[in-house]
Protein backbone atom coordinates (compact mmCIF):
# COMPACT_ATOMS: atom_id res chain seq x y z
CA UNK A 1 0.00 0.00 0.00
CA UNK A 2 1.10 3.56 -0.58
CA UNK A 3 0.19 7.04 0.56
CA UNK A 4 0.82 9.40 -2.36
CA UNK A 5 1.26 13.16 -2.13
CA UNK A 6 1.87 15.34 -5.18
CA UNK A 7 3.14 18.77 -4.24
CA UNK A 8 3.05 21.69 -6.73
CA UNK A 9 3.86 19.46 -9.71
CA UNK A 10 4.34 21.38 -12.95
CA UNK A 11 5.08 20.22 -16.48
CA UNK A 12 5.31 22.19 -19.73
CA UNK A 13 6.08 21.38 -23.34
CA UNK A 14 7.60 24.53 -24.74
CA UNK A 15 5.04 27.28 -24.26
CA UNK A 16 2.25 24.81 -23.45
CA UNK A 17 1.62 24.28 -19.74
CA UNK A 18 0.48 20.65 -19.41
CA UNK A 19 0.32 20.53 -15.60
CA UNK A 20 -0.19 23.58 -13.42
CA UNK A 21 0.57 23.39 -9.69
CA UNK A 22 -0.89 19.92 -9.14
CA UNK A 23 -1.51 19.24 -5.46
CA UNK A 24 -3.09 15.88 -4.60
CA UNK A 25 -3.22 13.68 -1.52
CA UNK A 26 -4.10 10.05 -2.31
CA UNK A 27 -4.83 7.89 0.75
CA UNK A 28 -3.38 4.40 1.01
CA UNK A 29 -5.60 1.81 -0.67
CA UNK A 30 -7.57 4.43 -2.63
CA UNK A 31 -8.80 3.88 -6.19
CA UNK A 32 -8.05 7.36 -7.53
CA UNK A 33 -9.24 8.20 -11.03
CA UNK A 34 -7.97 11.02 -13.21
CA UNK A 35 -10.89 12.01 -15.43
CA UNK A 36 -11.05 14.56 -18.21
CA UNK A 37 -11.11 15.19 -21.95
CA UNK A 38 -8.18 14.54 -24.28
CA UNK A 39 -5.36 16.99 -23.67
CA UNK A 40 -6.37 17.88 -20.11
CA UNK A 41 -3.10 16.58 -18.58
CA UNK A 42 -4.27 13.33 -16.96
CA UNK A 43 -1.94 11.00 -18.89
CA UNK A 44 0.95 13.45 -18.50
CA UNK A 45 0.40 13.36 -14.74
CA UNK A 46 0.22 9.56 -14.66
CA UNK A 47 3.43 9.26 -16.64
CA UNK A 48 5.15 11.77 -14.39
CA UNK A 49 4.29 9.55 -11.41
CA UNK A 50 5.55 6.49 -13.32
CA UNK A 51 8.80 8.23 -14.24
CA UNK A 52 8.22 8.13 -18.02
CA UNK A 53 8.00 11.95 -18.22
CA UNK A 54 10.22 14.22 -16.15
CA UNK A 55 8.24 16.98 -14.44
CA UNK A 56 9.65 20.50 -14.31
CA UNK A 57 9.13 21.19 -10.61
CA UNK A 58 7.36 19.93 -7.51
CA UNK A 59 7.50 16.69 -5.54
CA UNK A 60 6.07 13.20 -6.04
CA UNK A 61 6.06 11.72 -2.56
CA UNK A 62 5.22 8.05 -1.94
CA UNK A 63 5.17 6.81 1.65
CA UNK A 64 7.11 9.87 2.75
CA UNK A 65 9.87 9.61 0.10
CA UNK A 66 10.19 11.89 -2.93
CA UNK A 67 10.54 9.52 -5.89
CA UNK A 68 10.24 12.30 -8.47
CA UNK A 69 13.88 12.19 -9.57
CA UNK A 70 14.31 8.41 -9.51
CA UNK A 71 14.42 6.53 -12.82
CA UNK A 72 11.23 4.65 -13.66
CA UNK A 73 12.65 1.18 -12.90
CA UNK A 74 13.54 2.20 -9.33
CA UNK A 75 10.11 3.56 -8.34
CA UNK A 76 8.49 0.14 -7.66
CA UNK A 77 5.42 1.21 -9.62
CA UNK A 78 3.23 -1.21 -11.60
CA UNK A 79 1.89 0.03 -14.94
CA UNK A 80 -1.02 -1.29 -17.03
CA UNK A 81 -1.17 0.17 -20.53
CA UNK A 82 -4.01 0.89 -22.93
CA UNK A 83 -2.67 -1.46 -25.62
CA UNK A 84 -2.13 -4.47 -23.27
CA UNK A 85 1.66 -4.53 -24.03
CA UNK A 86 1.88 -8.32 -23.60
CA UNK A 87 4.81 -10.17 -25.15
CA UNK A 88 3.31 -12.05 -28.14
CA UNK A 89 6.03 -14.73 -28.39
CA UNK A 90 5.77 -16.20 -24.86
CA UNK A 91 3.00 -17.84 -22.82
CA UNK A 92 0.75 -16.21 -20.26
CA UNK A 93 2.87 -17.66 -17.46
CA UNK A 94 6.10 -16.33 -18.97
CA UNK A 95 4.52 -12.91 -19.53
CA UNK A 96 3.49 -12.67 -15.90
CA UNK A 97 6.77 -14.00 -14.51
CA UNK A 98 8.96 -11.64 -16.56
CA UNK A 99 9.34 -8.96 -13.88
CA UNK A 100 10.13 -11.51 -11.17
CA UNK A 101 12.85 -13.09 -13.29
CA UNK A 102 14.37 -9.66 -13.90
CA UNK A 103 14.47 -9.20 -10.13
CA UNK A 104 16.26 -12.55 -9.67
CA UNK A 105 13.45 -13.97 -7.51
CA UNK A 106 14.00 -17.71 -6.70
CA UNK A 107 12.26 -20.09 -9.09
CA UNK A 108 9.97 -21.66 -6.49
CA UNK A 109 8.85 -18.23 -5.31
CA UNK A 110 8.17 -17.19 -8.91
CA UNK A 111 5.93 -20.21 -9.44
CA UNK A 112 4.02 -19.56 -6.22
CA UNK A 113 3.49 -15.86 -6.89
CA UNK A 114 2.53 -16.33 -10.54
CA UNK A 115 -0.01 -19.04 -9.68
CA UNK A 116 -1.44 -16.85 -6.94
CA UNK A 117 -1.89 -13.79 -9.17
CA UNK A 118 -3.28 -15.85 -12.07
CA UNK A 119 -5.93 -17.12 -9.67
CA UNK A 120 -6.70 -13.52 -8.68
CA UNK A 121 -7.33 -12.47 -12.30
CA UNK A 122 -9.02 -15.78 -13.21
CA UNK A 123 -6.38 -16.85 -15.74
CA UNK A 124 -4.93 -19.96 -14.10
CA UNK A 125 -6.52 -22.31 -16.72
CA UNK A 126 -4.89 -20.24 -19.48
CA UNK A 127 -1.38 -20.15 -18.00
CA UNK A 128 0.27 -22.03 -20.89
CA UNK A 129 -1.62 -20.31 -23.70
CA UNK A 130 -0.02 -17.84 -26.09
CA UNK A 131 -1.45 -14.30 -26.16
CA UNK A 132 -2.90 -14.69 -29.67
CA UNK A 133 -5.19 -17.43 -28.29
CA UNK A 134 -6.71 -15.03 -25.72
CA UNK A 135 -9.54 -12.52 -25.99
CA UNK A 136 -8.89 -8.78 -25.59
CA UNK A 137 -10.19 -8.88 -22.03
CA UNK A 138 -7.96 -11.84 -21.15
CA UNK A 139 -4.92 -10.10 -22.62
CA UNK A 140 -5.68 -7.04 -20.52
CA UNK A 141 -5.83 -9.25 -17.42
CA UNK A 142 -2.40 -10.63 -18.36
CA UNK A 143 -1.12 -7.06 -18.32
CA UNK A 144 -2.74 -6.49 -14.94
CA UNK A 145 -1.28 -9.71 -13.50
CA UNK A 146 2.21 -8.81 -14.76
CA UNK A 147 1.96 -5.43 -13.04
CA UNK A 148 0.66 -6.87 -9.76
CA UNK A 149 2.90 -9.92 -9.40
CA UNK A 150 5.96 -7.80 -8.58
CA UNK A 151 4.03 -6.40 -5.60
CA UNK A 152 4.40 -2.73 -6.55
CA UNK A 153 4.01 0.05 -4.05
CA UNK A 154 1.61 1.78 -6.42
CA UNK A 155 -0.48 0.62 -9.40
CA UNK A 156 -0.98 2.93 -12.38
CA UNK A 157 -3.46 2.25 -15.21
CA UNK A 158 -3.65 4.28 -18.42
CA UNK A 159 -7.11 3.86 -20.02
CA UNK A 160 -6.78 0.05 -19.86
CA UNK A 161 -10.34 -0.66 -21.05
CA UNK A 162 -10.66 1.79 -23.94
CA UNK A 163 -9.85 -0.80 -26.64
CA UNK A 164 -12.57 -3.21 -25.50
CA UNK A 165 -16.19 -3.41 -26.60
CA UNK A 166 -18.86 -1.89 -24.35
CA UNK A 167 -20.09 -5.07 -22.60
CA UNK A 168 -16.60 -6.42 -22.00
CA UNK A 169 -15.55 -3.05 -20.64
CA UNK A 170 -18.32 -3.18 -18.02
CA UNK A 171 -17.46 -6.77 -17.07
CA UNK A 172 -13.74 -6.12 -16.81
CA UNK A 173 -14.08 -2.94 -14.78
CA UNK A 174 -15.87 -5.00 -12.12
CA UNK A 175 -12.99 -7.49 -12.15
CA UNK A 176 -10.34 -4.78 -11.97
CA UNK A 177 -12.11 -3.13 -9.04
CA UNK A 178 -12.54 -6.47 -7.26
CA UNK A 179 -8.85 -7.32 -7.61
CA UNK A 180 -7.82 -3.85 -6.47
CA UNK A 181 -10.04 -4.04 -3.39
CA UNK A 182 -8.93 -7.56 -2.48
CA UNK A 183 -5.28 -6.47 -2.57
CA UNK A 184 -5.98 -3.03 -1.04
CA UNK A 185 -3.66 -1.61 -3.70
CA UNK A 186 -3.34 2.17 -4.05
CA UNK A 187 -4.29 2.79 -7.67
CA UNK A 188 -4.18 5.79 -9.99
CA UNK A 189 -6.39 5.22 -13.01
CA UNK A 190 -6.75 7.37 -16.13
CA UNK A 191 -9.94 7.51 -18.20
CA UNK A 192 -12.06 9.89 -20.24
CA UNK A 193 -15.15 7.74 -19.59
CA UNK A 194 -17.22 9.42 -16.89
CA UNK A 195 -19.41 6.37 -16.19
CA UNK A 196 -16.31 4.23 -15.73
CA UNK A 197 -14.86 6.77 -13.31
CA UNK A 198 -18.03 7.02 -11.22
CA UNK A 199 -18.52 3.25 -11.08
CA UNK A 200 -14.97 2.26 -10.09
CA UNK A 201 -13.50 5.01 -7.97
CA UNK A 202 -13.14 5.98 -4.35
CA UNK A 203 -12.04 9.43 -5.56
CA UNK A 204 -12.60 11.09 -8.93
CA UNK A 205 -10.21 13.88 -9.88
CA UNK A 206 -11.59 15.96 -12.77
CA UNK A 207 -8.96 17.79 -14.84
CA UNK A 208 -9.16 20.47 -17.49
CA UNK A 209 -6.40 22.58 -19.01
CA UNK A 210 -3.72 21.02 -16.80
CA UNK A 211 -5.59 22.09 -13.67
CA UNK A 212 -7.49 20.00 -11.10
CA UNK A 213 -11.08 21.25 -11.18
CA UNK A 214 -12.34 19.02 -8.36
CA UNK A 215 -11.23 15.87 -6.54
CA UNK A 216 -13.91 14.18 -4.44
CA UNK A 217 -16.03 11.06 -4.01
CA UNK A 218 -18.17 10.13 -7.06
CA UNK A 219 -21.40 11.20 -5.31
CA UNK A 220 -19.93 14.60 -4.50
CA UNK A 221 -18.59 15.08 -8.02
CA UNK A 222 -21.99 14.33 -9.56
CA UNK A 223 -24.34 16.01 -7.10
CA UNK A 224 -22.16 18.90 -5.90
CA UNK A 225 -19.85 19.83 -8.79
CA UNK A 226 -17.41 22.59 -7.88
CA UNK A 227 -17.79 24.47 -11.15
CA UNK A 228 -19.52 24.54 -14.50
CA UNK A 229 -16.93 22.36 -16.25
CA UNK A 230 -17.37 19.52 -13.76
CA UNK A 231 -21.15 19.85 -13.97
CA UNK A 232 -21.01 19.69 -17.77
CA UNK A 233 -18.40 16.94 -18.13
CA UNK A 234 -19.69 14.49 -15.54
CA UNK A 235 -23.17 13.41 -16.57
CA UNK A 236 -25.65 15.36 -18.70
CA UNK A 237 -26.83 18.82 -17.78
CA UNK A 238 -29.04 21.57 -19.17
CA UNK A 239 -27.58 25.07 -18.78
CA UNK A 240 -30.15 27.86 -19.06
CA UNK A 241 -29.20 31.56 -19.03
CA UNK A 242 -30.42 33.62 -16.08
CA UNK A 243 -31.44 37.18 -16.98
CA UNK A 244 -32.60 39.53 -14.23
CA UNK A 245 -33.70 36.64 -12.01
CA UNK A 246 -35.65 34.85 -14.72
CA UNK A 247 -35.16 31.78 -16.89
CA UNK A 248 -36.99 31.94 -20.23
CA UNK A 249 -39.07 34.74 -18.73
CA UNK A 250 -40.08 32.78 -15.60
CA UNK A 251 -38.97 33.97 -12.16
CA UNK A 252 -37.10 31.25 -10.29
CA UNK A 253 -35.76 31.10 -6.70
CA UNK A 254 -32.09 32.04 -6.79
CA UNK A 255 -29.29 32.64 -4.25
CA UNK A 256 -28.64 36.25 -3.30
CA UNK A 257 -25.22 36.48 -5.01
CA UNK A 258 -26.45 35.68 -8.53
CA UNK A 259 -25.61 38.57 -10.89
CA UNK A 260 -28.24 40.07 -13.21
CA UNK A 261 -26.39 38.53 -16.15
CA UNK A 262 -23.53 36.08 -16.57
CA UNK A 263 -25.04 33.15 -14.66
CA UNK A 264 -26.73 29.91 -15.67
CA UNK A 265 -29.23 27.53 -14.09
CA UNK A 266 -28.13 23.88 -14.34
CA UNK A 267 -30.78 21.17 -14.42
CA UNK A 268 -29.95 17.46 -14.62
CA UNK A 269 -32.24 15.72 -17.17
CA UNK A 270 -33.35 13.14 -14.58
CA UNK A 271 -34.52 15.94 -12.27
CA UNK A 272 -37.03 17.26 -14.81
CA UNK A 273 -40.70 16.33 -15.16
CA UNK A 274 -42.98 16.92 -18.14
CA UNK A 275 -46.42 18.14 -17.09
CA UNK A 276 -49.31 18.92 -19.43
CA UNK A 277 -51.60 20.22 -16.68
CA UNK A 278 -51.11 22.18 -13.46
CA UNK A 279 -47.59 22.62 -12.09
CA UNK A 280 -47.29 20.63 -8.82
CA UNK A 281 -46.83 22.52 -5.54
CA UNK A 282 -43.22 23.31 -4.73
CA UNK A 283 -42.13 22.96 -8.36
CA UNK A 284 -41.21 25.60 -10.92
CA UNK A 285 -42.67 25.23 -14.40
CA UNK A 286 -41.11 26.56 -17.59
CA UNK A 287 -43.45 26.67 -20.63
CA UNK A 288 -42.03 24.36 -23.29
CA UNK A 289 -42.77 22.67 -26.60
CA UNK A 290 -42.15 18.95 -27.14
CA UNK A 291 -39.81 18.21 -30.06
CA UNK A 292 -39.20 14.48 -29.71
CA UNK A 293 -40.04 11.61 -27.38
CA UNK A 294 -37.90 8.44 -27.42
CA UNK A 295 -38.52 5.22 -25.45
CA UNK A 296 -35.31 3.36 -24.52
CA UNK A 297 -36.75 0.65 -22.26
CA UNK A 298 -36.04 1.71 -18.71
CA UNK A 299 -36.61 5.41 -19.41
CA UNK A 300 -38.06 7.98 -21.78
CA UNK A 301 -35.90 10.71 -23.29
CA UNK A 302 -37.72 13.93 -24.16
CA UNK A 303 -36.31 16.78 -26.23
CA UNK A 304 -38.04 20.15 -25.80
CA UNK A 305 -37.44 23.82 -26.40
CA UNK A 306 -38.42 26.73 -24.16
CA UNK A 307 -40.18 29.93 -25.14
CA UNK A 308 -36.82 31.65 -25.75
CA UNK A 309 -35.66 28.84 -28.04
CA UNK A 310 -33.37 27.10 -25.52
CA UNK A 311 -33.18 23.34 -26.14
CA UNK A 312 -33.60 21.04 -23.13
CA UNK A 313 -33.31 17.30 -22.56
CA UNK A 314 -35.36 15.48 -19.92
CA UNK A 315 -35.13 11.86 -18.74
CA UNK A 316 -38.40 10.47 -17.34
CA UNK A 317 -39.73 7.15 -16.08
CA UNK A 318 -41.62 5.08 -18.69
CA UNK A 319 -45.12 6.44 -19.15
CA UNK A 320 -47.42 5.60 -22.07
CA UNK A 321 -49.18 8.97 -21.83
CA UNK A 322 -45.85 10.77 -22.11
CA UNK A 323 -44.75 8.53 -24.96
CA UNK A 324 -47.90 9.41 -26.93
CA UNK A 325 -47.26 13.19 -26.82
CA UNK A 326 -47.10 14.39 -30.43
CA UNK A 327 -44.44 16.67 -31.81
CA UNK A 328 -45.27 20.30 -31.02
CA UNK A 329 -47.26 19.57 -27.86
CA UNK A 330 -47.34 22.31 -25.23
CA UNK A 331 -46.06 21.27 -21.81
CA UNK A 332 -44.57 22.56 -18.58
CA UNK A 333 -40.97 21.61 -17.88
CA UNK A 334 -41.04 21.23 -14.08
CA UNK A 335 -38.25 21.02 -11.54
CA UNK A 336 -37.67 21.20 -7.81
CA UNK A 337 -35.61 24.37 -7.11
CA UNK A 338 -33.72 22.48 -4.39
CA UNK A 339 -32.24 20.21 -7.09
CA UNK A 340 -31.20 23.06 -9.38
CA UNK A 341 -27.72 24.57 -9.34
CA UNK A 342 -26.40 27.96 -10.43
CA UNK A 343 -23.02 28.59 -12.04
CA UNK A 344 -21.14 31.57 -13.35
CA UNK A 345 -21.46 31.49 -17.15
CA UNK A 346 -17.86 30.56 -17.92
CA UNK A 347 -16.17 27.27 -18.89
CA UNK A 348 -14.94 26.79 -15.34
CA UNK A 349 -17.35 29.22 -13.68
CA UNK A 350 -17.78 28.57 -9.97
CA UNK A 351 -20.95 27.20 -8.47
CA UNK A 352 -23.05 29.91 -6.84
CA UNK A 353 -25.57 27.55 -5.25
Amino acid sequence: MADVHLKSVRKSYGSVLALSEINIQIPSGDFFTLLGPSGCGKTTLLRAIAGFHAHDSGEIVVNGTDIGRLPAHKRNVGMVFQDYAVFPHVSVRDNVSFGLKERKVPKAEITRRVDEILDKVQLRPFAERMPHALSGGQQQRVGLARALVVQPTLLLMDEPLSNLDAKLRVDLRRELRSVQQSMNMTTVYVTHDQEEALAMSDTVCVMYGGVIQQAAAPWEIYHRPANRFVAAFVGSNNFLPIVDGTVAGVTVPLPADVPAKGAELALRPENLAIVTGTVPDGMVGLPATVDQVAFTGREISVALHLSDGQEVQAICEPDEALLSLPHGSAAQLCFDPAKAQVFEADVTGRRLA
